[in-house]
């Protein structure tokens, strides 16, 4: 009758190892040569020791699986600490805001700043100016976020702080107090908002805006690449003739005169640090265009 292997591998295993010593030591009588049962026993041993590297491996990711899960805790709950603490900044009080920004020379709001490079670049370039970055969308100002809240020798910047905001409600403790309105590259409903000179939205960042506030606005618009995005957010063609027939008088009516209105070589607008000038610049066919308006 022929033997019946064990089911388990941990079962074969121990039952090959017992089977080594009588195999070899019998391997004439039951019909098999030396070389045979040496090869049982060597395969036996490898088997014993793969089972002993698996368990090994089995029980080290277990520790690191627990390692990650307290590692994490502890990550979550320094993270959470942190935006709660960027939270209550973005929230504090007129008054309380004032104090803040009062010893800086210059104040510069970034609208659509999105995962802020462009304020964090420029705060760190320039200590005496105060960088705002607001974006609505709060997932990618979370990183930026707790970067600035680390102390200035780990990188953190006392100059710059990131609000959470849609244009058209900016919070009213920004009422007049920007030096200089950046917008690089908008997307979306704010490119919609610019290109179209929507009244409430140019209103909003007029309400932002200090007296002789200089607002730069840069659209760049591939007509291939993005024609869904044109189509879908109905973009009218950004000609000459539509910007200074129609774009700019909406923006007069808001209370910003221009000053310059050209179109950047590439050479100009990909140097421009924000992650999306770098993501765009790999086009060679797209056309940006330059506002520079002043607050009326």
């Amino acid at each position: 009758m022929a033997a019946v292997l064990p089911r388990t591998v941990v079962a074969q295993i121990q039952w090959a190892e017992n089977h080594v010593t009588p195999f070899s030591t019998n391997a004439v009588a039951i019909g098999i040569t030396s070389a045979i049962a040496t090869d049982f026993q060597t395969k036996t041993e490898a088997a014993r020791a793969a089972l002993q590297a698996r368990d090994a491996a089995a029980e080290a990711l277990q520790n690191r699986n627990n390692d990650l899960r307290l590692a994490m805790i502890a990550l979550t709950d320094a993270a959470s600490a942190i935006v709660n603490t960027v939270h209550a900044k973005a929230d504090m009080t007129g008054d309380e805001f004032a104090r803040i920004i009062a010893p800086y020379e210059e104040i510069v709001i970034d609208i659509g700043t999105g995962d802020g490079r462009f304020v964090s670049t420029h705060a760190r370039a320039n200590p005496n100016v105060f960088y705002i970055g607001i974006d609505a969308n709060v997932k990618p100002l979370e990183k930026p976020s707790v970067k600035a809240t680390r102390t200035p020798a780990k990188g953190g910047l006392t100059n710059a702080m990131f609000v959470q905001a849609a244009v058209e409600d900016l919070p009213e403790e920004l009422n007049g107090v920007a030096d200089r309105i950046n917008i690089n590259f908008p997307w979306g409903s704010l490119l919609r908002a610019i290109a179209t000179g929507d009244r409430d939205i140019l209103q909003s960042l007029r309400r932002i805006a200090a007296p002789d506030c200089l607002l730069e606005i840069m659209i760049g618009l591939d007509p291939k690449r993005d024609k869904t995005e044109i189509e879908r957010l109905r973009l009218p063609d950004l000609t000459s003739v539509y910007v200074h027939s129609k774009l700019i008088s909406q923006f007069e009516i808001a209370g910003f005169d221009l000053v310059e209105s050209r179109h950047l070589d590439r050479s100009e607008w990909s140097r421009i640090e924000t992650s999306w000038a770098k993501k765009l610049s790999s086009s060679d066919s797209r056309s940006v265009l330059l506002f520079l308006l002043r607050a009326s």
